[in-house]
């Protein structure tokens, strides 16, 4: 069932609030929620997940009987070998061969640490010796994740905490065999769960090979994915596309050059803070070959100056260049190629970035906590808040303290956010300026609001940082939300909200009942307030009073209009597991402008004496209920020609005086007993004035 709007309810009206009216309220309270302080532990453990250092990998590699036919030219291990060619000095990487019980083996005792260009060649040739080995009838796939588990479990430092970079890259191309191998998947992939951070990374080649078992039984449960490679000449890329998700500063662009001849590759901005720049030549069927390449400040990475300072990698299926920002070469500016290729065929380059940027989204918020890239859930109907940022690394130099690394939100950047699936929307650009959205200017959280979900789904949410530029190089991360038919808030306000007098209180009721088939658990109100006209919050206190309802009460102080703005935080229970999501509701209370009114009043009784020169004195009651200065002028309707001082009053605002008005009656017109008429009266139209004509009996002094 698909939740409407949210509607505010009143005893005879039902209207719903839509955007943009709501836009703006609701995400600024959302964004209060998610810039709590968070907690040292919690920041520790996303510190290093964040900053993890060297990647622990192990690669399983497929060598079952079936490969004869998916894989006849051995690309998988030309594939395997690439990965070895990305690793970093100081990486780990260990192999494990699956094939049949006999053939399914660990081919390193433990993981072998990259410190030279030996061990890579040493890694690369144990894989190389898999093409004369003869292949298993069966897919132990079960004890292959075993051996791999074992292989990390062994690795010094592998209990040290959360590390996003310990993880297994495992090729098959069809369903685990044998006797008792499908239960020894789910227990093997129970201790990878258990472990939190080391994910496995699936890859199915071919038709035969079953990504929805390895995503449901393999990847998901660790916090890996899937890729899919259709045949085996997809097999590199599909490493290439691994390798990039592996680790949250890898990022990786496809670019078409024109071959044989001096060609733009990339423009790298300063920006996108570079650590790395690699360049790899899939080769395929081509015989291409890169013959130069040229970094911003003009040097050849092709040229043989540069071995020692360039890491190098080539096979007859591919070609490999890497520099860091520790190399002698520069990475920001425009980056040049020149490809060789008989055929002049246009040739696609994998272009493989890093990035000091770490991409991170506190809202909506994520399925587990600190883990940036799971689930999100959201209410289908309702605009989505986004609050994204980057963070940095720094390394902490106080001796005294136990954190390697302090994080840093980046500001000043403009960062773009745009739905890629299932259908493929504008970017949106986040702001962190501290208005309309943003909670706080120049924080390094950026804010924004995408419309509303139609429908339910799965939805691809991409971020970029530190903005959409249209050259290749893009600092980037996707997320998926999970839009469903959640319950969300309805607030029920009394008739007479938005024509309130001052001063009056009211009640209102919220309502977040659950329903069959989802309970609601618990119900947090992390954010509550009420927006004065003046700009000012004021907090509300909500009370629980039954079950999925709850009341708030409030007295407005003066005239305007109020927003109410209210998250729940809702924790429940559905088909779908147990889940949390941020509803939110906003409403408008208002108390009309109110109509200046000034009161005038005799401050005597009886009859007043004027003097000998005519002077007669007048006390006056004057009483002002209006919010600004009023000004009222005093004339003498009778007897004609009477002056009055003063002939104006200046009233300040909801001021309350006693004056006495001075009147000098015309020398003609002097009765020893009479009646006077003053008249007071208000220049602005809009001021409605009590008693404005007042009446003295008057009687002359004796002589």
């Amino acid at each position: 069932m698909v939740q409407p709007i949210m509607t505010i309810v009143t005893e005879r009206l039902v209207f719903p609030i839509r955007m943009p009216a709501v836009r703006m309220l609701w995400v600024a309270m959302l964004i209060a929620i998610l810039l709590l302080p968070t907690s040292p532990a919690t920041a520790q453990q996303t510190g290093q997940a964040l900053d993890s250092g060297n990647s622990d990998v192990v690669l399983i590699i497929d060598n079952s009987g079936s490969m004869k036919q998916n894989d006849p030219q051995n690309l998988r291990l030309a594939a395997a070998n690439l990965f070895i060619d990305l690793s970093d000095p100081r990486d780990k990487i260990g192999i494990v061969v699956l094939s049949d019980r006999m053939r399914t083996r660990s081919l390193t005792k433990n993981l072998v640490r990259i410190g030279s260009r030996q061990d890579i060649d040493e890694l690369k040739g144990l894989v190389d010796a898999l093409r004369n080995e003869t292949k298993g009838q069966e897919t132990h796939m079960g004890t292959a994740l075993d051996l791999a588990y074992d292989l990390l479990d062994a690795t010094p430092g592998s209990n040290r905490g959360a590390n996003q970079r310990q993880f297994v890259v495992l090729l098959s191309d069809g369903l685990p065999t044998g006797v008792g191998q499908r239960e020894r998947v789910d227990q093997a992939v129970q201790r990878f769960r258990e472990r939190r951070y080391w994910k496995i990374f699936s890859i199915a080649l071919g038709d035969e090979a079953d990504p929805a078992y390895l995503d449901e039984k393999v990847s998901s449960p660790s916090g890996g994915q899937v890729v899919v490679a259709r045949h085996a000449g997809e097999l590199l890329d599909r490493y290439l596309d691994v390798y990039a998700r592996a680790g949250d500063d890898r990022y990786i662009n496809y670019v078409t050059v024109q071959p044989n001849t001096l060609a733009p590759l990339v423009d790298v901005r300063l920006d996108h803070q570079p650590t790395q720049i690699g360049v790899v030549l899939v080769r395929g069927d081509s015989n291409a070959s890169i013959s130069s390449l040229l970094a911003p400040d003009g040097a050849d990475l092709v040229q043989p100056y540069y071995q020692n300072s360039v890491r190098r990698g080539a096979e007859p299926e591919y070609e490999l260049y890497t520099a860091m920002s520790t190399d002698q070469v520069s990475l920001v500016g425009r980056w040049m190629i020149n490809v060789d290729r008989p055929d002049a065929l246009p040739t696609t380059i994998a272009v493989l970035s890093r990035s000091r940027l770490r991409i991170r989204m506190p809202a909506p918020a994520p399925l587990r906590d600190n883990e940036d890239t799971s689930l999100r859930y959201h209410p289908v109907g309702r605009p989505l808040l986004l609050v994204v940022g980057a963070q940095v690394a720094e390394r902490n130099y106080d001796q005294h303290v136990t954190t390697p690394y302090l994080y840093r939100w980046v500001a000043d950047m403009a960062p773009a956010a745009h739905m890629l699936t299932p259908f493929e929307g504008p970017p949106i650009v986040l702001v962190d300026d501290g208005r309309a959205c943003d909670q706080r200017a120049n924080d390094g959280r950026y804010s924004g609001v995408l419309p509303p979900f139609p429908t339910e789904g799965d939805y691809t949410l991409r971020l970029e940082f530190p903005g959409a530029h249209p050259n290749p190089i893009h600092v980037q991360k996707d997320y998926i939300v999970r839009v469903a038919a959640l319950p969300t808030m309805t607030i029920t306000l009394p008739p007479a909200a938005t024509t309130l007098p001052i001063n009056t209180p009211l009640t209102a009721w919220i309502d977040l009942p659950g329903r069959a088939d989802f309970e609601i658990v618990n119900v947090m109100f992390p954010t509550a307030f009420v927006q004065r006209p003046d700009g000012v919050l004021e907090t509300l206190e909500i009370e629980s009073v039954d079950r999925g309802r709850f009341r708030f009460r409030y007295t407005p102080g003066f005239e305007g209009q109020y927003r109410i703005n209210i998250a729940a935080e809702v924790h429940g229970r559905g088909a779908m597991g147990d889940i949390r999501y941020i509803d939110y509701a906003d409403a408008l209370i208002g108390v009309p402008k109110a109509t200046p009114i000034v009161e005038i009043s005799a401050a005597f009784t009886g009859t007043l004496v004027y003097d000998r020169r005519g002077i007669l004195s007048v006390p006056l009651k004057i009483a002002s209920r209006s919010p600004q200065e009023e000004r009222l002028v005093i004339t003498v309707t009778n007897p004609a020609g009477a002056i009055t001082v003063p002939a104006e009053v200046l009233l300040q605002p909801n001021e309350s005086i006693q004056r006495t008005i001075s009147v000098r009656l015309p020398e003609k017109d002097r009765p020893a007993r009479g009646a006077l008429m003053l008249q007071l009266t208000a220049p602005e139209q809009r001021v409605i004035v009590q008693g404005e004509t007042i009446s003295v009996a008057i009687v002359r002094l004796p002589v």
